[in-house]
């Protein structure tokens, strides 16, 4: 833990772009939940990321595995809510707040430049 230390954490959490598809890609992903004891697995992450945090969990369910897997909306796209629960994404609106600086920023650089 100590080389993550200070290092934002997504090194240590990891990354994916890959759909959990295959019957053999949920037996791997539950041998590996089994092999390490996991109780629980948070999957954090947009649509595509969701929607295999729920396949995942229907899977392991029907096979008596006893990882539970949670899913938490994340994403800066504004296309992953749930009203009135979930209204907006948290990082959607960080991406649009920081975004909307940025342009102020510039516009501010360009009157300053007066070019």
């Amino acid at each position: 833990m100590a080389g993550f230390r200070n290092s934002g954490g997504f090194d240590m959490l990891g990354s994916g772009r890959h759909k959990i598809e295959s019957e053999q890609q949920f037996q791997d992903s539950m041998t590996v939940c089994n092999a390490i004891g996991l109780d629980g697995l948070v999957v954090i992450g947009g649509d595509d990321s969701n929607t295999n945090g729920a396949l995942l969990a229907e899977y392991f369910k029907a096979h008596g595995c006893k990882t539970k897997v949670c899913g938490a909306p994340k994403t800066i796209d504004g296309d992953l809510k749930c009203p009135p629960h979930i209204p907006i994404s948290f990082g959607f609106d960080t991406a649009c707040k920081t975004y909307a600086t940025l342009v102020g920023n510039v516009a501010v650089d360009a009157l300053s430049a007066q070019r």
